[in-house]
């Protein structure tokens, strides 16, 4: 079933704090599972943009992110989930999209603009309370996302 926006702009931003760090693989897993089981997407419809190769890495132990296969956004496979750094990924997009600890680049307006933008129609943001606090502060509504830029 593909994923559809609700309304012009797409779905609701949705925010998951994560509260300790261990807990991050848990929350992205439940996150996918959320939009794989509830949603109905696709794993091919989901991108998870990380800061750099390293998290990529850490996060993909096996080739896998739990128990979803996973490829990079330069090689997509069909029923793979596609995890990138957020500079890799600049100029493509995905359905959905889930922005993994932007705190990385609170101080690159840059990154932070491309990373939220790559989302056609659904936006996942998991990271710890200051860096959502932050991005919560430049949602859409505020018009302030584009002054990021």
């Amino acid at each position: 079933t593909p994923v559809h926006p609700v309304g012009p702009y797409g779905q609701p931003i949705t925010y998951v704090t994560i509260k300790k760090h261990e807990d991050d693989i848990a929350i992205l897993k439940q996150q996918i599972g959320i939009l794989i089981k509830q949603e109905y997407l696709n794993e091919d419809e989901i991108t998870v943009l990380v800061s750099d190769k390293t998290a990529r890495d850490r996060l993909t132990a096996n080739g896998k992110l739990g128990q979803y296969p996973v490829c990079t956004g330069t090689e997509l496979k069909e029923k793979h989930i596609s995890i990138e750094t957020v500079r890799r990924f600049k100029g493509l997009d995905s359905p959905v999209i889930i922005l993994y600890q932007p705190k990385t680049y609170i101080n690159e307006n840059e990154m932070i603009y491309t990373g939220i933008s790559r989302a056609q129609v659904k936006l996942i943001i998991v990271g710890d309370k200051d860096s959502i606090g932050f991005l919560k502060s430049k949602q859409p509504e505020t018009n302030q996302w584009a002054e990021l830029v």
